[in-house]
């Protein structure tokens, strides 16, 4: 059951990153490198705040894939590592969910991706 709720947890990593990558793009990233700011008409701080952005989503890959690994080698898992994306990512949910009154679109699935990895914890003794 652990390797259920690992793919799980992964698929919503998977689904999170591109979607954070073209929405994060379109609505965010775009309209602050398109404003006024005046940090923004240099050309060095108009990259960094692209490449952090879609940073995140290649660690989010990069996260899904050390969670499947197990599942695919039939390794044990590492569980400090589960215990550590699940934490993190149900905090992170939880305090998006809250701080943005539900309007971001982000918590359910960076939340859901927390609820899976610790469930796997959890099913696997």
């Amino acid at each position: 059951m652990i390797s259920v709720f690992l793919c799980l947890a992964a698929a919503a990593m998977v689904v999170t990153a591109p979607a954070h990558s073209i929405l994060g793009e379109i609505r965010l990233i775009q309209p602050i490198l398109q404003s006024e700011m005046a940090v923004m008409r240099h050309a060095h701080a108009r990259q960094v705040v692209r490449f952090a952005w879609h940073l995140t989503s290649v660690l989010w890959l990069i996260l899904a894939y050390f969670l499947l690994r197990p599942v695919w080698s039939g390794a044990a898992p590492d569980r400090e590592y589960i215990l550590v994306v699940g934490i993190a990512h149900l905090l992170v949910g939880v305090f998006d969910a809250v701080s943005t009154r539900g309007r971001h679109v982000g918590w359910p699935l960076v939340t859901a991706t927390g609820v899976f990895a610790l469930a796997a914890l959890a099913s696997g003794g």
